[in-house]
C-alpha cells in the first residue's frame, strides 16, 4: 500500500513537473518574442524626429546597463538550469519542488489576506475608473493603476481588503480601497479596470454589487 501510494505521488508529481516545464518554455518564448518586438519597434521610433536627436545617448546608456547585468542575470540563468536538469532527473527532488509549487499557486491565487469571515457590509451600484483617471494621484496617496485590483469607496477606510460581488452573475474579486469616490448620486463604489473585467461588468458600466469585509 504504501509503495503503491509513493508511486501515485511520484506520478503526480511528474505530471505537474511537465506541465512547469511546458509553461517555462512558453513563457520564456513570449517575454524573447517581446524582447525582439520591443526592440524593432525602437529602432524604427530611432528614426524619427526629435528621437533620432538623442537615440545614440540613450542607447549607449542601454548598453553600459546591459554589460553591467548581463553576468547577474547569466549566473542566475546558469543556477535555474542546474536546478532544472537536477530536478528532472530526481523524484526526491520533485517529491520537494511540487508541493511547495502548489503552495506558492495556491497563497498566489487565494492570499491569506482572502481567508476568513466575510461579512456583507454595503449593497449598491458599482461603476468603474473611465481612462481619464489611469495613472493620477489616489486619495491614499498610490496610483491609480489600471491593472491593479482596486476601488474607490465613500464610507469604507483607506486600506480596506474588500470583496465584491456582482449580482448579476456571481463573479466575485478582492480589491483594496485606496481612493475616495465615486461623487455620483446613487453609485457606491469605482472599481479598477482589472476588477471590472473579472467582475465581467466592462460592456454595461454599472453593476449592482454585494461588498463584504471582515
Amino acid at each position: 500500500m504504501k509503495e503503491l501510494l509513493l508511486n501515485l505521488s511520484d506520478g503526480f508529481c511528474a505530471v505537474i513537473w511537465t506541465l512547469f516545464i511546458f509553461l517555462n518554455r512558453v513563457v520564456g518564448f513570449a517575454l524573447l518574442l517581446l524582447g525582439k518586438v520591443i526592440a524593432a519597434i525602437w529602432s524604427i521610433l530611432c528614426l524619427l524626429w526629435p528621437l533620432n536627436k538623442i537615440a545614440s545617448g540613450i542607447n549607449a546608456f542601454f548598453r553600459e546597463l546591459h554589460s553591467i547585468i548581463k553576468p547577474i542575470f547569466k549566473s542566475i540563468g546558469t543556477c535555474y538550469e542546474k536546478f532544472l536538469t537536477k530536478t528532472a532527473k530526481s523524484f526526491v527532488l520533485k517529491r520537494i519542488f511540487v508541493p511547495i509549487l502548489l503552495i506558492l499557486l495556491f497563497l498566489a491565487i487565494y492570499p491569506p489576506s482572502h481567508w476568513g469571515y466575510w461579512k456583507l457590509k454595503e449593497q449598491g451600484i458599482a461603476s468603474y475608473y473611465g481612462y481619464g483617471f489611469y495613472f493620477r494621484q489616489t486619495a491614499s496617496g498610490q496610483r491609480y493603476w489600471p491593472w491593479r485590483c482596486s476601488a474607490a469607496s465613500l464610507t469604507l477606510p483607506l486600506g480596506t481588503i474588500a470583496k465584491v460581488v456582482n449580482k448579476n452573475n456571481g463573479q466575485s474579486v478582492y480589491v483594496e480601497i485606496n481612493d475616495r469616490g465615486p461623487y455620483v448620486n446613487g453609485r457606491i463604489l469605482d472599481l479598477s479596470f482589472v476588477a471590472a473585467l473579472k467582475l465581467g461588468m466592462t460592456h454595461h458600466g454599472i453593476v449592482p454589487v454585494d461588498i463584504y469585509t471582515k
